[in-house]
C-alpha cells in the first residue's frame, strides 16, 4: 500500500488510478482509501469536523494532531440519554477548543435534550441549533 503521510493528494482525486469521487478524510491523519482501488490518499483536513454527539472521545487528539483548531459541530440527532459526566466532557472540549481559537456548534438536539441544556444553563455557554 502507498503511504498516506504525503500532501501530494488532493481531495476527491486518487494518487495512485486517478479516480475522482466523494471521498471521507479519517481523522486525525485524514489519510482514506480509494473507493476504487483502495490505496491510501492523504486529504486536507476540513475546516469544519462534523462529529456524532455519542462519540466525543477522540476529538482532542483528532484537532491536535491536525496542527489547527477546528470549527467542530456536534450532531445530537442520534443521543437520547446524558449523563453529568458527559455534560462534563463537553463543557471540557467546548473550553479547550475556545481556548486555542476553534468554535463548537451542537445540532440535531431532540426536545428532551434540549430541556437538559436549558436546566443546567449550558444554552448560555453552547452555540446550539435553533
Amino acid at each position: 500500500m502507498i503511504s498516506s503521510r504525503t500532501p501530494e493528494g488532493w481531495f476527491g482525486r486518487c494518487d495512485v488510478c486517478g479516480h475522482e469521487g466523494r471521498v471521507e478524510p479519517s481523522s486525525p491523519t485524514c489519510d482514506a482509501p480509494c473507493p476504487n482501488c483502495g490505496s491510501l490518499n492523504w486529504f486536507d483536513p476540513p475546516d469544519e469536523w462534523v462529529v456524532p454527539g455519542d462519540d466525543l472521545s477522540n476529538l482532542m487528539d483528532d484537532w491536535e494532531a491536525a496542527g489547527r483548531p477546528p470549527r467542530v459541530v456536534v450532531d445530537f440527532s442520534e443521543v437520547k440519554f446524558l449523563d453529568s459526566s458527559y455534560l462534563g466532557r463537553l463543557i471540557h472540549l467546548h473550553m479547550k477548543l475556545t481556548q486555542t481559537g476553534g468554535r463548537m456548534r451542537i445540532e440535531g438536539l431532540s426536545g428532551d435534550i434540549r430541556r437538559v441544556f436549558g436546566l443546567t444553563k449550558l444554552t448560555d455557554m453552547f452555540d446550539l441549533d435553533e
